[in-house]
């Protein structure tokens, strides 16, 4: 029996995200839940070989592996980007190309924490 980790809410999304590696340079990617602690992503293979450093001995990805994520979120009348470093905690494959990645959320700054936490109230309550 797994154990639920899970502290808070968890909403369906639908949202584009950037995927941040640590050089800096990003690709797309699409949030398709959302919590306070954390999001799953849809990717390409492309974007897991963009996140993961290989070890050239082993062929297996240093760890942890960790990026930025990147997205939008439609608050009222306004959009509000919010930015956050995320350590990835599990990878499902879909099929051939596409994944499913846990990023946990590993630091948000008090504003960001505010908006997120509304727009998820919001989509958890309509």
């Amino acid at each position: 029996m797994s154990e639920e980790r899970r502290y808070s809410l968890r909403i369906n999304a639908h949202l584009s995200a950037e995927v941040v590696n640590r050089d800096g340079k990003s690709m797309g990617a699409f949030i398709t839940d959302l919590s306070m602690g954390g999001l799953t992503l849809e990717v390409d293979a492309m974007v897991v070989k963009h996140i993961e450093v290989i070890d050239a001995d082993s062929g297996e990805p240093y760890f942890p592996v960790e990026a930025s994520v990147v997205f939008t979120l439609p608050l009222s009348n306004t959009l509000s980007r919010i930015e956050v470093p995320c350590r990835l905690v599990n990878k499902r494959r879909l099929s051939q190309n596409t994944f499913k990645i846990g990023m946990m959320i590993l630091a948000i700054n008090e504003g960001q924490h505010e908006q997120l936490a509304h727009y998820i109230d919001v989509a958890g309550n309509p």
